[in-house]
C-alpha cells in the first residue's frame, strides 16, 4: 500500500548547516522575546522623537544590560 504523504528526505548528521540554521531560527525569537520582556520599561519610557546617541550612552545602565 502506498503512503498517503511521502516521508521525504531525512536530515543526515552531515547536514550540520541545516541543523544549525533550524536551531537558530527556532531559538532567536525566544531570545528576542525574553530580552524585550526584561527591557520593556526602558524601551517604553524612551522619547523616540528626541533620541540622540549621547543621551543613550548617558541613560543606559551598562552593568544592568551586561548581566541581564
Amino acid at each position: 500500500m502506498k503512503q498517503l504523504f511521502p516521508r521525504g528526505k531525512r536530515i543526515r548528521p552531515t547536514d550540520k548547516d541545516l541543523v544549525f540554521y533550524t536551531a537558530l531560527a527556532s531559538l532567536l525569537p525566544v531570545f528576542l522575546l525574553v530580552v524585550l520582556l526584561f527591557h520593556i520599561g526602558q524601551i517604553a519610557g524612551t522619547n523616540w522623537q528626541e533620541v540622540s546617541l549621547s543621551q543613550i550612552v548617558q541613560d543606559v545602565n551598562i552593568p544592568y544590560l551586561l548581566f541581564s
